[in-house]
């Protein structure tokens, strides 16, 4: 074979491979956004990846709700859940630690908590190894747990009491700051 014709011969290979590309991007998008994405009828504006397409805020929401319901893999069936979940995006979105959304369950907990009626046995759980809070796996500590490892010997983190509310039920029943949970008996 010439060296013309192998040249042009893979010329020919990269330019059907080339193709290949375009057209199965070409394919997704029309699968992935149906048959109108290239004019915006059919998704109206909903796409994150198209510029120019803006929807005014006031729509945006029942629109998105919409293409939910129409589209999504399962069924929709709690608006309420889609109308929770975005609220709560946006005020993450702010950044501000002071600001947070809670629904009606959320809410009657904080005000129980503020108003001094806390739920629980009032101590504060933590894992903990025998030298102390449970290992992260970095610095000086780390090297020590291997050390012991390799001795043969295995340190297991264990549920202590790290806190206690004065005058809680764990503190009443003679609970103390350094005891750990050795089971847990199911009830019945």
């Amino acid at each position: 074979m010439s060296e013309v014709r192998k040249n042009l011969l893979a010329t020919g290979l990269v330019l059907a491979g080339v193709g290949a590309v375009i057209g199965g991007l070409v394919v997704r998008d029309h699968q992935d956004l149906g048959s109108g994405y290239l004019t915006m009828t059919n998704v109206d504006g909903l796409v994150a990846s198209r510029e120019g397409a803006e929807v005014p805020a006031d729509k945006f929401f029942s629109q998105m709700v919409e293409k939910l319901k129409q589209e999504y893999v399962d069924t929709v069936e709690d608006e309420q859940k889609l109308a929770s979940g975005s609220v709560r995006g946006m005020i993450a979105s702010l950044n501000d630690p002071n600001s947070l959304f809670m629904d009606q369950t959320e809410f009657k907990a904080y005000q129980a908590a503020v108003s001094g009626h806390y739920e629980g046995i009032g101590a504060e759980l933590s894992l903990e190894d025998a030298g102390g809070s449970a290992s992260t796996g970095q610095g000086p500590k780390a090297d020590a747990d291997k050390d012991t490892a390799v001795a043969g010997v295995v340190n297991i983190p264990k549920l202590t009491v790290v806190g206690l509310t004065p005058n809680g039920p764990a503190a009443k029943a003679g609970v103390k700051v350094g005891d750990f949970v050795e089971f847990v008996k199911a009830a019945g």
